[in-house]
């Protein structure tokens, strides 16, 4: 992200629509992987339970770093 503002404006893109244009796609790949997530939850019902956890415990962290970096972006750019 951090890296796609200076090069999406050295392109000509105006600094005002650049930052709510990345942040309308972190919102989109938040969701996707909200919903990838789901899926990844719905499969993993299938395998043991330890494995499971373990799975739920990365998913939640990824979750974590990703909804954190919208936050993140989203408070600057207010």
């Amino acid at each position: 992200m951090h890296n796609a503002i200076p090069v999406m404006y050295n392109q000509g893109q105006p600094l005002d629509t650049v930052i709510p244009k990345l942040m309308k796609e972190l919102e989109a790949s938040r969701d996707h992987f909200d919903e990838a997530a789901l899926e990844v939850q719905r499969i993993s019902n299938r395998i043991s339970p330890e494995v499971r956890e373990q799975l739920a415990k990365y998913m939640d962290g990824l979750r974590t770093i990703a909804g954190g970096t919208v936050e993140f972006w989203y408070a600057l750019s207010c």
